[in-house]
C-alpha cells in the first residue's frame, strides 16, 4: 500500500488526503500487462480505456518505433497536467501526422537530454 486512507501527503499542487486506500504498481513485463487486465483492471473507465488501449498496441504492434506511432497517434503529451500526461484524443491522428509528430517528440526528448547532461557533467561542475 503507498497510502492507507486519510493518509496526508504533499504534492506538487500541495497536500492532500487520500480519500481511499492508494496503491503503487509496477508492471514490467508485457504478460503482466494483460493479466492485470484480465485479473484486476480498473475501475475508472479513463483507466480502464487507456490500459486496454495498451494491450492492443502491444499485442498488435510490439514494443518498437510502430507501437510508438500509434501510441502517439492515440494519446497526446500535455505539459503541467498533474501527474497524467498522456491524454486520449478525440480524434486519432492520421498515421502520417502521428509520424511527424513522434519525430517532434523525440528531438524534443533528445534536446532535454542534452540541456540536462550539459548542467551535470563534470565539466560544467569545474571539476
Amino acid at each position: 500500500m503507498h497510502y492507507p486512507k486519510g493518509k496526508v501527503f504533499v504534492t506538487r499542487k500541495g497536500r492532500s488526503v487520500a480519500r481511499r486506500d492508494c496503491y503503487f504498481l509496477r508492471i514490467y513485463r508485457q504478460g503482466g500487462i494483460i493479466r492485470y487486465r484480465d485479473e484486476v483492471g480498473f475501475v475508472t473507465s479513463r483507466k480502464q480505456e487507456k490500459l486496454e488501449d495498451i494491450v492492443y498496441i502491444l499485442s498488435n504492434l510490439g514494443s518498437g518505433r510502430e507501437a510508438a506511432v500509434e501510441w502517439i497517434r492515440r494519446y497526446e503529451y500535455k505539459r503541467g497536467m498533474g501527474r497524467q500526461r498522456w491524454f486520449r484524443r478525440e480524434r486519432f491522428l492520421e498515421w502520417e501526422d502521428a509520424v511527424k509528430e513522434y519525430e517532434r517528440f523525440l528531438a524534443r526528448r533528445s534536446a532535454i537530454n542534452r540541456y540536462y547532461r550539459s548542467q551535470h557533467s563534470p565539466l560544467s561542475a569545474g571539476l
